[in-house]
């Protein structure tokens, strides 16, 4: 997992040549010093592959570090982010989640008088997110039940599954192949290879709660900061209003204290146990 403490940004002259100018981020997790000497030290390479006149290709393995502002490490391997919607994060290494929409399944056609009369009819929305609920629980393999703790939760457009202690480390091929075999959402698995971790947001998405827009580009300029403060009050009032999942099934052995700890985190922010509107 790529997430750092500290950020800082700053417009670099790349080359001799005028209007070459770039904005160079640094990182670190020890200080803004740190940080700083990160910024100098990658600009110094960005600025030595031009002035070589090499090509700067992203090879397979290449993981982009998380450029959101850290807010919080509940554990070693489970931190919380603000992404640049606004909402809030939890990144971990230490447990699988599987996000699976609706639209990873096809509606289908059922028969019926009218059908048959006037051609296919619809299943029902009812029909349907009952039929898709069913397939994400019959995916859950026995072998899994039998090593881990599973949860199970519906979200505001499909269902979001919960591993502790499957021993299978976020973002490895293995939790690749599971989470295909969940018909998890393709670039949700795919953002968990490249990060090497496993994301899930714990607070609404701002368009759900009528919350207005606004993008966030970490580290933020000093004279963002008000606006951002003023919105995020604006966010957590409207955002108690909602929940993130609600919690329906959980299967296997009960967790252990560590996968305890991260669990009630996960459904207090998310509260996945209060009659609220998912969003």
């Amino acid at each position: 997992m790529k997430i750092y403490h500290y950020w800082l940004k700053k417009k670099v002259r790349l080359t001799d040549e005028p209007g070459l100018d770039a904005v160079v981020y640094g990182k670190s997790n020890l200080s803004e010093e740190d940080a700083l000497k990160d910024l100098m030290e990658t600009a110094k390479m960005i600025r030595s592959r031009i002035l070589n006149g090499e090509r700067f290709i992203k090879s397979e393995d290449y993981v982009a570090p998380i450029r959101e502002e850290f807010l919080e490490e509940i554990s070693p391997g489970n931190i919380i982010t603000r992404n640049y919607y606004g909402a809030e994060i939890l990144n971990t290494e230490t447990m699988i989640f599987a996000d699976v929409d609706y639209k990873c399944f096809k509606r289908r056609y059922v028969p019926g008088f009218f059908g048959r009369l006037f051609g296919k009819k619809e299943e029902s929305e009812a029909e349907y997110q009952d039929r898709v609920q069913t397939s994400v629980i019959n995916s859950i393999k026995q072998e899994w039940i039998e090593k881990s703790h599973i949860r199970v939760y519906r979200t505001h457009s499909g269902y979001r599954v919960l591993f502790a202690g499957l021993q299978i480390q976020p973002g490895s091929r293995e939790c690749y192949d599971l989470l295909c075999y969940m018909n998890s959402d393709i670039l949700y698995n795919l953002l968990c290879r490249k990060q090497q971790c496993c994301r899930a947001r714990l607070t609404p998405k701002p368009g759900r709660i009528k919350q207005r827009s606004l993008r966030l580009r970490y580290p933020f300029e000093a004279e963002q900061t008000e606006k951002i403060n003023e919105w995020i009050q604006e966010y957590n009032q409207k955002s108690a209003q909602f929940a993130v999942c609600k919690l329906i099934a959980t299967y296997g052995r009960n967790p252990d204290v560590e996968e305890q700890k991260i669990i009630a985190y996960h459904d207090e922010k998310c509260r996945a146990k209060e009659r609220l509107p998912l969003a």
